[in-house]
């Protein structure tokens, strides 16, 4: 009598265990079988594009107002120097680097200091420009980093944003005389300093970045 006892006690002791173990054991199925589910396809959002803002026209971290003395602080000494005359004692001393050439304009009558006016990239070796802009992209790679507002290949000024280049704050594309894309120019809200990209069989040959405008 008193072993039967123990065994019933036993049981009642038990049993809510057993039951625990067997609710855990079905949760666990249908969790597995909840996890084996294809999760919903989520779409990549789409990168967002700007406009081109003067602050970002820069290459090697040397940008508008950049005087010669700078510029030889930072980069070292150049290659080779090369002055063109414009006449009337104007015109442009260069400065030639493995990646780049940088020019200065100047004029003799005024007491101004040198600054710098432009910055030609046309090197394969050159470090990247604003967003990434390389030697050798495409145009259609060209144009992803900016909106696309328009469709610069039906709009009168071949404009992908903005009215035109010549007033300011718009991107467009030019085309040479056989209507081939052969030019890119961005241009911020004060036009100045903007930047023209050379475009040759569909692929950037060179660019310019554009801090005055003579």
């Amino acid at each position: 009598m008193k072993k039967q006892l123990i065994m019933i006690v036993s049981t009642l002791l038990l049993l809510p265990l057993f039951v625990a173990c067997g609710n855990k054991g079905i949760g666990d199925e249908n969790q597995g079988a909840s996890s084996n589910e294809t999760p919903p396809v989520t779409e990549p959002a789409q990168k967002k594009t700007t406009r081109l803002s003067g602050d970002e026209v820069l290459y090697n971290g040397i940008g508008s107002e950049t005087t010669e003395t700078e510029l030889v602080d930072k980069l070292g000494k150049p290659l080779r120097t090369e002055d063109e005359s414009m006449g009337e004692g104007m015109g442009y001393t260069k400065y030639f680097y493995e990646d780049a050439e940088y020019d200065f304009f100047y004029d003799q009558l005024s007491s101004t200091q040198h600054m710098l006016s432009y910055i030609i990239i046309n090197s394969s070796s050159a470090q990247e420009g604003p967003r990434g802009l390389k030697i050798g992209d495409t145009l259609e790679q060209v144009l992803a980093q900016y909106p696309q507002e328009k469709d610069w290949q039906t709009d009168v000024n071949g404009s992908f944003y903005g009215e035109d280049t010549f007033n300011g704050n718009a991107g467009a594309v030019y085309k040479d005389e056989n209507g081939t894309p052969n030019l890119i120019i961005l241009t911020p809200v004060d036009i100045v300093p903007f930047m023209r990209i050379d475009i040759t069989e569909n692929k950037v040959s060179s660019y310019t970045l554009c801090f005055e405008l003579h």
